[in-house]
């Protein structure tokens, strides 16, 4: 069914890495010490730690960016290496989203107050190698999957992206083609019906992910591909509330939110919104990951990415300006939609959580000093932090995955068209929507600063993640390196 491995991974499956027994954590913190120690432990106050002591902490930071060891798939604290998960009553807010309202991320709050940590185990320094033998991307091709498969009921397909990386487009490709709706974690940006509730994919499960457009297209019989954006990923915030481990991560990808009418009796946490004129209830839901059994993981070039981040905020602020509202107009009128506003734009967030990032015990000299070089900094961390929490995701849960550059539209994209209808096991019965390639903003950033992102990918990047941006020219003027 899939082919041998090609020499990089431009197309293709990534399937999980041989699982070793016991506990590995390879020098790593696990999510048990990030929420018994907090964001800012003793180690982490001014003058508290030297140079060299935050060197040894770079370990640390692939709690966050980084949890795929040599061999086998990091530890959250089990023995199995499979971290459960709990209920979490509290909620803890995560403002500043990508494309849809974020009402909890459902994960521990950190203590305002930590307790001392545990010891942080040594520092690995050097990137670390694979396996011997051990090559986690294969090359797929629509040939090797004709065999389609019956459920019962439609299994959940992850649309896997990091905020404004292809995301609405590969939505719209996979319901025109087929005349199929697809899902979303998020039903606050979902079609309701006459009484304000959200359609779930699964009828009669409270927390099931509800789908686009019931009433437009018919209903998924294998695969719905469903929209998450997992965790990790707001603009206007500090390290405790982006930094992730990966049952955090795991946990955020499996919940969203629904809509029920404001009268409903239901007791889950929310809040009231207004949605078409009506008063809605936005509840909090997550499902259990034995729905999902296939996943798009969306990929597109980081510069690209982060410009894309500053269009959607200008965006939102540019719609309520038109509106009447002078603090939005403001907005527009302070940073202008060109490279001057998004370097603007990007000093005023940098600014504001430096002083964080400083103290944040996962933030190490070397990475403040690759910081101080590139204008919104923070967003790539969290791009780096994502891919490698989504590797390292799909591996644990073993569910094959297919990998999709974003820029593949532009440079071959009835392949990847034919690739991913195939892998969604999707018919192309309907209309292929226009793809229109969006422009390179590569030169919204320095030489000096590109040369910067890169390190900083080197440095925090694991290697299974570097293979799949290594293709963009960080360096160069251009978007990719083909």
């Amino acid at each position: 069914m899939i082919s041998s491995p090609t020499s990089r991974p431009e197309y293709g499956l990534y399937e999980s890495p041989p699982k070793t027994s016991g506990s590995q954590t390879h020098g790593l913190i696990t999510d048990t010490e990030l929420h018994k120690s907090g964001p800012y432990s003793p180690l982490s106050k001014p003058g508290a730690r030297s140079r060299s002591s935050r060197k040894a902490l770079l370990g640390t930071v692939a709690v966050v960016v980084g949890v795929i060891g040599v061999g086998g798939i990091i530890s959250s604290g089990t023995s199995d290496g499979t971290p459960p998960i709990p209920e979490q009553p509290n909620a803890m807010k995560n403002p500043g989203d990508g494309n849809e309202k974020q009402y909890s991320t459902l994960r521990p709050p950190l203590p305002e107050t930590p307790a001392p940590g545990p010891a942080l185990a040594p520092a690995l320094a050097q990137p670390r190698s694979k396996p011997e033998g051990f090559w986690p991307y294969q090359r797929y091709s629509p040939e090797e999957d004709n065999f389609r498969e019956k459920f019962d009921k439609p299994k959940v397909a992850w649309l896997m992206s990091f905020p404004n990386s292809g995301t609405s487009y590969t939505l719209r490709l996979a319901q025109w083609a087929s005349n199929v709706t697809a899902a979303t974690n998020y039903g606050d940006e979902c079609d309701v019906d006459d009484e304000g509730r959200n359609t779930p994919l699964y009828p009669g499960m409270d927390n099931s992910p509800a789908l686009k457009y019931p009433d437009k297209y018919s209903l998924p019989e294998r695969y719905a591909l469903t929209k998450t954006h997992c965790g990790g990923r707001c603009t206007h915030c500090a390290p405790d509330k982006y930094v992730e481990t990966q049952l955090t991560f795991h946990q955020q990808c499996l919940q969203g939110n629904r809509l029920v009418p404001l009268n409903s009796n239901s007791t889950a946490s929310g809040q009231n919104i207004k949605k078409n004129g009506k008063s809605e209830r936005v509840l909090e839901v997550r499902y259990p990951e034995e729905l999902v059994a296939r996943a798009v993981h969306v990929i597109r070039d980081p510069f690209n990415n982060a410009v894309a981040r500053f269009h959607l905020d200008w965006g939102k602020y540019n719609h309520k300006a038109m509106n009447g509202d002078k603090e939005s107009k403001e907005f527009v009128d302070k940073y202008a939609y060109n490279p001057d506003g998004f370097r603007k734009w990007c000093k005023s967030i940098d600014d504001v959580f430096i002083k964080d990032e400083e103290k944040s015990r996962f933030m190490t000299e070397e990475i403040l000093e690759l910081f101080r070089k590139i204008p919104c900094h923070g967003d790539f961390f969290r791009y780096i932090q994502w891919h490698n929490l989504a590797v390292a995701t799909v591996a644990k849960m073993k569910v094959p995955t297919y990998i999709l550059h974003y820029e593949n539209y532009a440079t071959d994209f009835e392949r990847t068209k034919d690739e991913l209808m195939s892998f969604l096991q999707l018919d192309i019965v309907g209309s292929i929507p226009e793809f229109i390639p969006g422009k390179s903003y590569r030169s919204y950033f320095s030489a000096e600063e590109r040369v910067a992102v890169l390190d900083l990918m080197r440095m925090l990047a694991n290697p299974e993640t570097m293979d799949l941006i290594d293709r963009y020219d960080y360096e160069g003027d251009g978007s990719s390196k083909k």
